[in-house]
């Protein structure tokens, strides 16, 4: 049976409160590394699984104190400085979440230009609110294809579904992969009307 999360704490109610009409599922607490800081590029597409093998480092822990927060139409960052604006993503922007359970950190990319967040968290594993992170990507996705591109790398195209049950489509690529190039649209572009056409987000 999965952990309930602790009560939230006042100062983050409150400030939900003030900015969002998200209550929330599930909360957890936690550091903006050092190095994601200082990394004005950004990384896209971490799996799940993370499979680069990546570390955690108690020396990266030096960065911001926030609150990520499920809710159920956005995923929320909430800096524990009150005079900083929190960041709501709704979960269709959401492309993909990962957690390494050896270092505590989480990873969060998205369907824009967002760059990927990495946050390691403070206290116990936050279970309930990975369990709830995973519902609510999964749940936004429709339909999804990936498109091998011949190279080794891939673009993702899937169907989201929107706050209001609206669809739209998207089309993400690895790293490094610009997928309004002529030639990668190419390929991507028959997958993303066969998929609009079949869950009628034609």
């Amino acid at each position: 049976m999965f952990r309930r999360s602790p009560r939230i704490p006042q100062e983050l109610r409150l400030s939900l409160s003030k900015h969002s009409k998200d209550t929330g599922l599930a909360w957890m607490e936690g550091v903006i590394a050092a190095e994601e800081l200082e990394d004005s590029g950004g990384t896209a597409g971490t799996p799940a699984e993370n499979p680069s093998g990546e570390q955690g480092n108690p020396a990266e822990t030096q960065g911001v104190k926030v609150w990520l927060v499920a809710g159920r139409t956005e995923l929320i960052l909430v800096p524990q400085d009150v005079s900083e604006p929190l960041t709501a993503t709704p979960w269709w922007q959401v492309d993909r979440a990962g957690w390494d359970p050896e270092s505590d950190v989480l990873y969060v990319s998205f369907a824009t230009s967002l760059e990927r967040l990495r946050v390691r968290a403070l206290g116990r594993t936050p279970v309930r609110f990975l369990t709830v992170l995973r519902e609510r990507v999964e749940n936004s996705v429709v339909i999804s294809e990936t498109v091998p591109l011949g190279t080794g790398d891939n673009v993702r195209v899937a169907v989201r579904r929107t706050p209001d049950r609206g669809l739209v489509v998207q089309a993400i690529g690895d790293a490094g992969i610009d997928v309004s190039h002529p030639d990668v649209a190419k390929r991507v572009r028959p997958v993303m009307e066969k998929l609009a056409e079949v869950s009628g987000a034609a």
